[in-house]
């Protein structure tokens, strides 16, 4: 079977194919360094929000042992 010239590969077609693959991975590489920098910007956010919490919490829980000990000496004789 004879090949035609339309199925001829040459090194022009296979330089532009790599320089194409080149962009795309040279694309997909700023995408991830993108999408580490949001999930580095998530994990603080998270982490100051945990703190935020557990401040929250343990002001609450003063405010309940403090309420506890008001009704304590009000019922207190």
């Amino acid at each position: 079977m004879a090949r035609s010239r339309r199925d001829t590969i040459t090194l022009g077609f296979l330089g532009r194919q790599i320089e194409r693959l080149l962009a795309e991975v040279a694309g997909m590489r700023d995408e991830f360094r993108v999408q580490g920098a949001i999930c580095t910007r998530l994990d603080a956010m998270m982490g100051q929000m945990l703190t935020i919490q557990t401040g929250m919490l343990e002001q609450m829980r003063a405010m309940v042992a403090q309420h506890q000990r008001f009704g304590r000496s009000a019922t207190a004789p």
